[in-house]
């Protein structure tokens, strides 16, 4: 029984450390040792990069020799086959800030993978979380916006301030003064006083009654009318200054 018992942990203590050779005499990953990180900060996770990409973060490590990137198309690969490197090794860590540069130029447009890997002085590294990119260097053609063109704004045209008419008043014609007949002297032969009689005539031929009563007939009439015209200017005139009071503004 003891013999079995000394040959079981033989045989373990030998797996153990064949395994431990294995693992020192071949480079691979290892779980982050105290004061070691591999972490890409920038760009971010799912963003969009055209062009010269700056890729930043962290590469530091206690057994620090360099640290290298890499990207692929995505989905990546599950080993080492198929991942591109970038640029070159870099031999200085890199606290926090510029890791790289990736010229996604020549690149068609796409999703990408990107991981940084640090290794150490015996061989073995560390590597970031991979994230992903969309590579879009292909700007779309911009949409033209359309030329509002605005609408023309309605200004009132003022109204024209009224103008009081002028009233030409009616020429009243003046009455042509009939001249009165000149009397005429007439002597009957063998009367006597023939000089009074003349006389008399003439006084009657003045003094006519049909004569006067044309004659104020006619001035009735040229009075009247010129009342008329006047009453008639007179109510124009109040009109007109009514409608000019009521339009005014």
């Amino acid at each position: 029984m003891r013999v079995y018992l000394r040959r079981g942990w033989v045989a373990f203590a030998a797996i153990l450390l064949i395994s431990l050779i294995m693992q020192w005499g071949s480079p691979g990953v290892e779980v982050h040792a105290q004061g070691a990180q591999a972490l890409i900060t920038a760009p971010k996770n799912g963003e969009a990069v055209r062009g010269e990409v700056r890729i930043s973060g962290i590469a530091v490590h206690p057994q620090f020799q360099r640290y290298e990137l890499y990207y692929a198309p995505w989905p990546p690969p599950s080993g080492d086959q198929g991942w591109i490197f970038i640029g070159e090794a870099h031999y200085n860590p890199q606290p926090n800030g510029l890791l790289g540069l990736w010229d996604t130029r020549p690149l068609p447009d796409g999703p990408y993978a990107l991981k940084l890997r640090v290794v150490k002085i015996d061989g073995n590294y560390i590597e970031s979380p991979i994230i992903r990119v969309d590579v879009a260097n292909t700007v779309p053609t911009p949409t033209p916006t359309p030329t509002v063109t605005p609408t023309p704004r309605f200004t009132p045209t003022p109204a024209p301030t009224p103008t009081p008419a002028v009233v030409a008043l009616p020429e009243i014609p003046t009455p042509t003064p009939i001249p009165s007949p000149t009397p005429t002297a007439t002597v009957v032969a063998g009367q006597q006083g023939g000089t009074g009689r003349g006389f008399f005539s003439q006084f009657e031929q003045i003094f006519d009654g049909d004569r006067l009563r044309r004659a104020a007939v006619r001035g009735a009439r040229y009075a009247l009318w010129a009342y008329l015209v006047w009453i008639g200017y007179e109510i124009l005139k109040r009109i007109i200054l009514w409608i000019w009071i009521r339009v005014r503004p």
